[in-house]
This record gives structure tokens, sequence and C-alpha cells, in this order.
């Protein structure tokens, strides 16, 4: 039987006083804390105010504000929080652990910056459905090009970041590669512009074995939709092209995946505009 006084809330100066947040709190607040750490000693302070709930059985509209919004984020799905003592710790809510801080600091290293910084990679990301896992490297070019000979001056810059982009993703096939049969693939989301309308008009090239002819196969098609900007700029009546962000995905089922990959990749769900 936990004894009354080791509870977070206690009665102070006539009120109620948590001693997690320092802050006071109703009479009702206060019962259904301690009421929680009562039945659950190992719990957190998030889940026994209840926001920390999560279900398989129920959308993403059922959950909570906060639930959903941690499942769009960056980076981990990871609740900064405190536990009955009021130590520090850090919750998955999808997965119900509490994390320790070396397993923390893992985590965070699976997202970092290349290319001087304008490249953001993502290490392990799962999609929402949990059937598919992948290596994110995103690009925000935010180029405007309104003419073909400006599509040739930017060429080398594109190139030059494609190459540098791609001597990451051998690193990251050489060391973090999920099976024989992972695939690597590219997304260029751009806009178009004419005088009087602006619409999306996305390419995806690629779908190859991340290897040697793979690489190969990827800057090619590359080059080929950098050569079908020159010519739609050069030939049709498009005032503007806006290449807004280049994506390159390296991914597989998660069947295909270790233990050790999934047990990482499954706190760091939703995969950009893949999320299901």
């Amino acid at each position: 039987m936990v004894k009354k006084e080791t509870l977070p809330v206690i009665e102070k100066n006539g009120k109620w006083y948590n001693t997690l947040t320092g802050k006071y709190v109703s009479k009702s607040y206060a019962r259904r804390i301690n009421n929680y750490f009562l039945k659950n000693p190992d719990g957190t302070l998030v889940q026994a105010t209840g926001h920390a709930k999560y279900s398989t059985q129920k959308s993403w509209q059922e959950h909570s504000r906060q639930i959903r919004k941690l499942a769009y984020k960056k980076g981990n799905q990871l609740i900064k929080t405190k536990d009955k003592k009021g130590k520090e710790v850090y919750l998955s809510p999808f997965n119900r652990e509490v994390l320790s801080k070396t397993e923390i600091k893992k985590l965070k290293n699976l997202d970092y910056y290349i290319c001087r910084g304008k490249v953001h990679v993502e290490l392990y990301r799962l999609t929402k459905d949990r059937t598919n896992i992948y290596h994110i490297l995103t690009w925000f070019p935010n180029k405007r090009l309104s003419t073909a000979y400006q599509v040739d001056f930017w060429k080398s810059e594109a190139i030059h970041m494609f190459n540098c982009i791609v001597r990451e993703l051998r690193k990251i096939a050489k060391h973090h590669r999920f099976s024989n049969i992972t695939i690597m693939y590219g997304h260029v989301s751009c806009y178009f512009i004419s005088d009087y309308d602006a619409w999306q008009n996305g390419k995806t090239f690629g779908f190859v074995i991340p290897n040697n002819s793979g690489f190969e196969m990827l800057r090619d098609q590359f080059l080929d939709i950098l050569e079908w900007y020159h010519d739609k700029l050069e030939t049709d009546a498009y005032h503007d092209i806006h290449v807004e962000k280049i994506t390159f995905y390296m991914n597989d089922f998660i069947s295909n995946a270790t233990e050790t990959q999934i047990g990482i990749a499954k706190y760091r769900l939703g995969v950009n505009k893949l999320m299901k």
C-alpha cells in the first residue's frame, strides 16, 4: 500500500499542491492524479491527466489534440513528462512505454543535417499502419525558375546537391539497409505558375535497388526531370516553375526489417505525406 505522503499532490495551506508541477490544483484534480498513481505507481504525470490516451481501435480524429499533433510531428513521438517522484522521463503513448535518457540519446541521433545544413535526414520512420519502414532525406531548394536559361544555370547547383545526397544514401544503404529488396526513389514537389493560375505538379523517379547501377539510374532520371522543366519553360506558356521540395526515400516492408530496426522505428511514426 502506497503511503499518502508519497503521493505527488499534497494538502498545503488548506489547498492542494501538485509537487510535480509546483502549482495549486482543484480537489477533484488532486484526487484524480493521486488515485492514478495509487493504481499505477510506475506511471507518468501525463498519463495521470488522461491526455496521453491512445487506442488502435479509434480513428485519429477520435483522439485528443495532443495525440493527433504528436502523431504528425517530425522526430520522435515522445512526451516529456515526470514520474511519481518528479524524475523527468519520456513517454511513448503509442507504445505505452517510458524511455530512459540513454534510449532518448540514441533516437535523437537519427535526425541530422548534411550538405552544409541544407538536407534533413530522418532514419527509421514507420508508416502509421506499421507496414513499411523508411529512411528519408529532404531538401527544400525553394527555387523559382522563369526561363529555360535559369534551369541550365541552376542545374549545376542541383547536381552538386544531388551528389551530396547520394553520398549519404550510399552510407545509409551500407549501414542501415533493411533487406536485399529495399527500394530507393525520389520525388520532386513543384508548382507550375502561369499569368492566371498555379497548380502542383510533382514527379516521382527511381524505384531502384540502392546499388551502383541503381544510383546511376537515379541520377539519369533526375537529370531527365530537369531537362523536362527546361523544355516546359522553353516551349510552353508557363510563367514560372517553383521547385519547392526534393525528397529521397529508401523503404521496405516492415516484415523485412530486423527486430532492432523495428524497435527503433516504433517511436518514429509517420512518413510525411505517406501517413495512413
